[in-house]
């Protein structure tokens, strides 16, 4: 046998069901803000950053919520609505370095179906409308940092803006 022993889960293996995930539909959704990660696509090796939302109230609460913003010449003037929707007001240059401020903020989204991918499956745009003034409350899932060790979810004045 190796590490793993699941015996003792056959039975419930055997009649649980595949979850399917369905995107979040067209709409206007608020949500908190759990991760922002820079990155590179993979085609293009073009800059982005990686954004994790979590949907705060509706049919849809505590579903994710994932959008890429990559920077091209011809993406600036969407990067810049969505970055004035989130009060960012330096560099573009300055961004890498105030993403750990937008974790557990609440913003405001919009979603619309933008067609399918090659596989008929939807795609989205998603953008950023408002930065929200939500506290944070008790059932609030935290976003743990990149090691996830030793962390304590802020609280009060440490999530705020400067």
């Amino acid at each position: 046998m190796g590490i793993l022993d699941l015996r003792n889960m056959d039975d419930e293996y055997a009649a649980a069901e595949a979850i399917t995930f369905e995107e979040v539909p067209n709409g206007r959704y608020q949500c908190r803000i759990i991760k922002a990660e820079p990155g590179i696509t993979k085609t293009t090796s073009n800059p982005m950053i990686k954004w994790t939302l979590v949907v705060l109230a509706g049919e849809c609460k505590n579903r994710k919520v994932f959008k890429n913003m990559v920077f091209t010449p011809n993406s600036l003037g969407l990067v810049k609505n969505d970055l004035q929707a989130l009060k960012f007001t330096g560099k573009i240059s300055q961004l890498e370095s105030a993403l750990p401020r937008y974790i557990n903020q609440a913003v405001q989204i919009r979603r619309s179906q933008n067609g399918t991918d090659n596989q008929g499956r939807p795609q989205f745009n998603t953008y950023f409308e408002e930065l929200l003034n939500i506290p944070l409350t008790d059932g609030v899932d935290y976003a743990p940092p990149p090691d996830d060790r030793d962390y304590t979810p802020p609280s009060g004045d440490d999530v705020r803006f400067p």
